[in-house]
């Protein structure tokens, strides 16, 4: 195997390596979401990221590669060569993994935060109907105004008429 061979072979293993990593930490948000346990949740994205600029880190490497012919690739032998490829093959199957498994963590998290704005708005609701109903209260310090009944400079006005006259 060549320098150059050898070093694929090295950064293959590597990204294979993390992104297993990454399926176990994954299947562990997985397990955190459905316990709602947010702060454990937060730590484990925090070195989930780690993860992520590591895989990112490698996938730039591995571009110098990208490029070239692999037939044209000079392997001590044809083992070395299919182990390489064997890791390749392992992590296309396990960034599928872990595509599948974020997208179904993303779905329950959407479903979750809908159904909390659903109880949310239906608590708002609630309360809006609990106060229309309370007593209107006027506070005691306020005096009441006083309407008189019968206006003592107007004669009275017998009921089921009309006093059509022009008060001054």
């Amino acid at each position: 195997m060549t320098v150059r061979t050898e070093q694929l072979a090295k950064l293959m293993r590597r990204k294979r390596d993390l992104l297993a990593q990454m399926l176990t930490v994954g299947l562990r948000q997985q397990e955190l979401i459905e316990q709602e346990s947010i702060t454990d949740l937060l730590k484990l994205l925090s070195a989930k990221q780690q993860l992520i600029d590591a895989v990112v880190q490698t996938e730039e490497s591995l571009n110098d590669f990208r490029h070239e012919d692999p037939d044209q690739r000079d392997w001590t032998s044809a083992d070395a060569r299919a182990a390489c490829a064997k890791d390749a093959d392992d992590c296309r199957r396990l960034y599928d993994q872990i595509v599948k498994l974020e997208s179904e963590q993303e779905t329950k998290l959407s479903d979750r935060r809908d159904n909390l704005a659903t109880q949310l708005r239906s608590i708002q609701s609630n309360q809006s109907v609990h106060q229309s109903y309370k007593p209107h209260h006027r506070p005691q310090s306020e005096s009441k105004p006083h309407i008189p009944l019968v206006d003592s400079e107007q004669p009275p006005v017998s009921p089921g008429s009309l006093d059509l006259t022009a008060g001054n």
